[in-house]
């Protein structure tokens, strides 16, 4: 009897933690993915806006923005990229590796900045302008709306 108790209370256990570890639902994600994305949206619009106006205001204050905003933009980005993802969700995922790729181009273009790289800086924010614009409709068909640029901040 004692054998069976301790077979079921493992068998219990093990069905607990395959049930904590399976994917979440495209609903939930997207809930949790917006909840992120509105702790670091507003930074993202200021630098998006930022690089836009930059051959315009300067490089001065673009590398003052991303001085400023780029850690929270960073954060937030590994937070998106961290949570569990839904299967069969490929907007998701496309849009979420894209979004690692912007990031990417803005610690590109911050360091370029510092260097003193005015090519290499230009060439970055292009990138960053290049890739706005689809990434905000890969948000946007996820349901991932508080991500892209325009979204709820």
């Amino acid at each position: 009897m004692r054998v069976c108790a301790l077979f079921l209370g493992a068998l219990a256990a093990g069905a607990l933690v395959a049930a904590c570890s399976s994917p979440p639902s495209l609903s939930a994600y997207q809930t949790q993915a917006n909840t992120i994305c509105r702790t670091y949206g507003q930074q993202l619009r200021t630098v998006y806006s930022e690089v836009a106006l930059s051959s315009v205001r300067g490089d001065s204050q673009l590398a003052s923005a991303l001085g400023r905003d780029l850690p929270t933009i960073e954060s937030g980005s590994g937070q998106l990229e961290g949570l569990a993802q839904p299967d069969n969700a490929r907007a998701v995922k496309k849009a979420v590796s894209n979004e690692e790729a912007v990031v990417g181009a803005l610690k590109t273009l911050q360091s370029d900045l510092q260097h003193g790289d005015r090519s290499g800086a230009q060439h970055a924010a292009n990138t960053v302008s290049e890739r706005e614009a689809p990434l905000n409709l890969e948000f946007n068909l996820a349901g991932l709306t508080s991500c892209a640029s325009g979204g709820g901040g």
